[in-house]
């Protein structure tokens, strides 16, 4: 009796939103909706493709020019010397740059591709699991679709 009264209250629920939409929940209607979903698939996806393209094209690039994961440090507000992370608990020795203002420029420089390329980075990664979780949804939409 329940089932009963959770599926009449399930049709009436579906009922009301195609009200809202003034739309009449034919069987056309929901193809022509999914079809017209679908198509824009290929283009969501050479955009998605387009996309991680350029990303891995801008990471190769900064890596090319030189990543430098470290902070900056200035001794007597005038010398750079550069403070590394910790690796496998161990504390690589600070790098003295000095005074020199290119060397210092460079580092920096060095210092912010580091953090662009770790933010490309955190973009590929979610538009990998977002397209990952995509063709999770699509497969999930065949079986629904497909006649027992």
């Amino acid at each position: 009796m329940k089932k009963q009264n959770a599926n009449a209250v399930d049709v009436q629920i579906r009922h009301s939103i195609a009200k809202k939409m003034h739309v009449e929940p034919t069987l056309e209607n929901i193809i022509s909706k999914m079809t017209m979903r679908t198509r824009q698939f290929p283009k969501l996806l050479e955009t998605i493709g387009t996309e991680l393209a350029n990303i891995d094209r801008k990471m190769k690039s900064l890596k090319k020019q030189g990543l430098i994961y470290a902070k900056p440090h200035y001794r007597r507000a005038r010398y750079l010397v550069l403070v590394y992370r910790q690796e496998r608990g161990v504390r690589p020795l600070p790098q003295y740059v000095g005074s020199d203002e290119k060397k210092i420029a460079e580092a920096l420089a060095g210092i912010d591709r580091a953090n662009q390329y770790d933010v490309l980075t955190h973009r590929r990664d979610n538009l990998m699991i977002e397209l990952l979780e995509a063709e999770k949804l699509i497969g999930d939409i065949e079986r629904v679709l497909a006649l027992p």
